[in-house]
């Protein structure tokens, strides 16, 4: 079974109250709420997770989120998928949100470094950005200038500019490295403020 199907069948077993509590537990780790809102059922929890997380991070993240909304049956009957995901220190913080609000006074490097691990890499937090600028118009204009890279019948599929992104990283047009792509899309689309927001994160000061 595939990680992506592990994850769904996980999820799956929560009931739906305890879903929308785990949904929103998502916060705590750094998404964008505008995005958590947009995690209508398992499958969408996949691809976010595989979107924004890797490997045994992802799992431990997981394994918080279970522990926090009280789904340890869950986590027992799914431990072979998340045994080899290191257990979190006693002190409950939770991902991203508690990495930032470390202050000088911590003095445990360790710790700082556990708590670096959650955060979400940077080009899926631009990717995020730049979509939640974007409004259905824009959507379209973003399909229609991209069209010559991506299949029109996997376009009809795509819901956001997110989607959009992710896609042409994967097909190896955007990388981590290389944004020139996103760059003249968006200046194609007169948005100045967005392009400048790419360049931001090309000189490292994004997010």
């Amino acid at each position: 079974m595939s990680d992506r199907a592990v994850i769904i069948a996980l999820f799956e077993e929560l009931t739906g109250a305890q879903f929308k509590r785990a949904r929103g537990f998502l916060k705590d780790y750094g998404v964008p709420g505008g995005t958590v809102e947009q995690i209508k059922d398992p499958d969408d929890m996949a691809d976010l997770m595989r979107r924004y997380f890797e490997g045994s991070k992802r799992k431990e993240i997981i394994r918080d989120i279970l522990k926090n909304t009280k789904c340890e049956d869950v986590i027992e009957k799914f431990n072979d998928y998340l045994s080899d995901s290191p257990q979190r220190s006693a002190d409950g913080g939770g991902g991203l949100a508690a990495a930032q609000n470390v202050t000088s006074s911590a003095s445990n490097s360790g710790e700082k470094d556990r708590m670096a691990e959650h955060e979400i890499k940077p080009l899926a937090l631009l990717y995020v950005f730049l979509s939640d600028w974007c409004r259905e118009d824009d959507l379209e204009k973003l399909k229609t200038f991209v069209d010559d890279d991506i299949p029109p019948r996997q376009l009809e599929k795509m819901k956001s500019g997110t989607d959009i992104f992710k896609s042409l990283e994967d097909k190896g047009i955007i990388s981590s490295t290389n944004v020139n792509y996103l760059k003249k899309l968006f200046k194609r689309m007169q948005k100045e403020k967005l392009v400048t927001k790419i360049e931001d994160y090309e000189a490292g000061r994004f997010p």
